[in-house]
């Protein structure tokens, strides 16, 4: 999924996404239509899917969240936005409402 003109839109993977659905394909969407005012969370699952998203996030002045690897099911995703740097804060589930 991504967002465009403010409307989150779903379809078929992009052929450059390792995962479906990607997360870096709509992190990057965010940053592109809402930074420096989007925040986004990178939740339990696996594979480094949604750390470039994160990246542009960043970049774009937004926030980056992720759930404390030793709190997920799963670490691969919030372990590896959170080793690249891109993190702001990585918390339980329920410190990041």
């Amino acid at each position: 999924g991504r967002v465009e003109r403010g409307v989150l839109l779903l379809g078929p993977p992009l052929p450059t996404s390792i995962s479906s659905p990607s997360g870096n394909e709509l992190f990057a969407s965010l940053a592109a239509s809402h930074a420096p005012r989007c925040t986004v969370v990178v939740l339990s699952g696996a594979g480094r899917d949604g750390v470039e998203g994160a990246w542009a996030v960043r970049q774009a002045g937004g926030c980056v969240l992720a759930q404390d690897p030793a709190d997920s099911a799963f670490n691969g995703m919030p372990g590896a936005a959170v080793r690249a740097g891109v993190v702001d804060a990585a918390r339980p589930i329920p410190a990041l409402a």
